[in-house]
């Protein structure tokens, strides 16, 4: 099911209180229900997102725990990168990243 308002709230206020920096809302596209994955730094923000990319699944959301609740929770979508990445299109690999990540769909070897 489709997280509520008050699901992203509580699940922002526990990364919070976990000493997290950021907070992702991923998405499996089967059943389209949200979870949240807490990171604790940006590098485990990349290989969780990548991981969560691999498995299929995709992001809806990224919080940035820096920066007020409040905004961040008013706005259609929060997609609060950390600073020193690239974004990729929500949820889908770039090209590029596609490859990386299935290289034998790319050669056709399925």
């Amino acid at each position: 099911m489709t997280a509520t308002y008050e699901d992203i709230s509580g699940w922002f206020d526990e990364a919070k209180r976990n000493g997290c920096a950021y907070l992702i809302i991923g998405l499996d596209p089967m059943d389209h229900d949200n979870f949240p994955i807490y990171c604790m730094d940006a590098a485990e923000w990349h290989k969780k997102r990548d991981d969560l990319l691999r498995s299929g699944n995709r992001y809806d959301e990224v919080y940035d725990l820096s920066l007020p609740k409040e905004t961040q929770m008013a706005e259609r979508r929060a997609l609060h990168f950390p600073p020193d990445s690239m974004p990729v299109k929500v949820g889908y690999p770039s090209p590029t990243r596609y490859a990386v990540l299935h290289p034998k769909r790319i050669r056709n070897e399925e």
